[in-house]
């Protein structure tokens, strides 16, 4: 089965996380995703939430998910100013109702998580079809 959603709220109870957000990475999404008027984004397994307020710094209005009830208080607790919206959601297995079906983004990032989806394509697909086209 992997990584279960107690085995990632227990990485986040240890006060663990990952790789800091860097430069490079600052800069690319400034190059290339800068944050349209009015712009929306989607962080998918945000973890404690560095990404997320990064992009909602950039102008977007940002949803961000995980699934570890862990995570999410951290990233609550250490941003607490930031204008984000944090949902716990399990983006393989819940209902996706809390998205907002109908609103759609411009931006949906997958930082350090998507090599921990089981069904990748599937949940790849399903988000494809929250991004607003261009």
């Amino acid at each position: 089965m992997g990584i279960t959603p107690a085995d990632w709220s227990e990485h986040y109870t240890q006060g663990r996380g990952f790789r800091r957000l860097g430069n490079e990475e600052k800069t690319l999404l400034v190059e290339h995703a800068p944050a349209p008027e009015g712009g929306r984004a989607l962080d998918v397994g945000c973890g404690t939430g560095e990404m997320s307020v990064y992009l909602a710094s950039l102008g977007y209005e940002v949803d961000a998910v995980d699934l570890a009830d862990s995570a999410l208080a951290r990233a609550r607790k250490d941003h607490p100013d930031a204008s984000v919206r944090w949902l716990r959601l399990d983006i393989e297995r819940d209902d996706p109702a809390p998205l907002d079906d109908t609103l759609l983004y411009d931006l949906v990032v997958f930082r350090l998580s998507v090599a921990f989806l089981n069904d990748r394509t599937r949940v790849l697909h399903a988000l494809g079809r929250r991004l607003r086209e261009v």
